[in-house]
C-alpha cells in the first residue's frame, strides 16, 4: 500500500484516502514514512470508516490551510479542508475548497444524502474540489448488500 501511494503523490499535490481505519485519535500514522506532506485526519474508530488529505509541503506554502470541524453526522466521514491563498488573499476566487468523502456503504439512501447535504452550507463563492468514495453502485445488482438501493440509474 505504500507504494501505491508514494505513486500517487509523485504524481500530484493533494492526495484524498479513504476507509483508512484509523483510531480516533491516531495522528501521526504515515508522517514518518512521507516527511514532505502535511496530514489532515478525521477518525471514527479503529478499523471502520476515516479520510486523510495529504498535501504537499511545497504546495502547502502557498497557503493557509484550515480543517473544518466536522457535523458529529460526518465523523470519520467527510474532511473539508480550506485553502487561501497567500500571495493572492484578497482575491477570494484564489482560495478553495477540498472535500474527502467516504459516504457511509450498506445505509439508506437518506444518510448518504445527509452526508453530503452537510456541505450545502459551504457556499459558492470559492470553488469547492470533491472527490472520495460515495458508495453508489451503477445497477442495484452491483450492490454487495441488500440494504443499499442507491444505484445511478
Amino acid at each position: 500500500m505504500i507504494k501505491h501511494i508514494s505513486t500517487l503523490l509523485a504524481r500530484c499535490d493533494i492526495l484524498c484516502l479513504q476507509e483508512t481505519g484509523l483510531g480516533e485519535h491516531d495522528s501521526s500514522t504515515l508522517r514518518a514514512i512521507f516527511p514532505k506532506h502535511n496530514f489532515f485526519y478525521n477518525n471514527l474508530k479503529l478499523n471502520y470508516a476515516g479520510v486523510i488529505t495529504m498535501v504537499s509541503a511545497k504546495y502547502a506554502k502557498a497557503f493557509t490551510i484550515t480543517q473544518a470541524r466536522p457535523p458529529e453526522l460526518t465523523k470519520g466521514r467527510i474532511l473539508t479542508l480550506r485553502f487561501n491563498s497567500r500571495l493572492h488573499s484578497s482575491t477570494t476566487r484564489a482560495s478553495f475548497h477540498v472535500h474527502n468523502a467516504y459516504v457511509s456503504s450498506g445505509e439508506s439512501d437518506m444518510n448518504k444524502v445527509a452526508e453530503l447535504a452537510t456541505l450545502a452550507p459551504l457556499g459558492k463563492e470559492i470553488p469547492n474540489f470533491l472527490c472520495g468514495d460515495f458508495n453508489f453502485v451503477v445497477s442495484a445488482e452491483d450492490a454487495s448488500s441488500s440494504r443499499s438501493s442507491c444505484a445511478l440509474n
